[in-house]
């Protein structure tokens, strides 16, 4: 109580410009928590870009992996042979039987 006996003193001392005081010391504090909570949040958003940069690294070697894997498997069949990149539409088939004798695997129907 006597706490606020002497806000209420100080007030009437100091008078309009007291009063301007006060509220802008509360302004001050509630923006110092704010941005406590946004500089928190800031770092959180950071930590998780790195992880997902990490993540896209990783996905990114896996599938390069993929790909020579795919390449160097296509490249052991002696009737087929890859030109270029390894795309679909640069696989080449060499074999050339009739279409009763082979049966064409999934990466080469779009090619025979």
């Amino acid at each position: 109580m006597e706490e606020l006996s002497a806000f209420a003193a100080f007030l009437k001392a100091s008078g309009p410009y007291g009063f301007v005081v006060c509220l802008g010391y509360a302004l001050w504090r509630i923006n110092e928590r704010k941005d406590v909570v946004l500089r928190e949040l800031f770092d959180r958003v950071a930590e998780m870009g790195e992880r997902q940069t990490e993540a896209t690294v990783k996905m990114e070697a896996a599938l390069v992996a993929l790909k020579v894997a795919c390449s160097f498997c296509l490249s052991s069949i002696p009737w087929f042979k890859v030109s270029g990149d390894f795309t679909p539409d640069r696989l080449v088939n060499t074999r050339h039987l009739p279409a009763s004798t082979c049966s064409p695997m999934p990466c080469q129907r779009a090619t025979l």
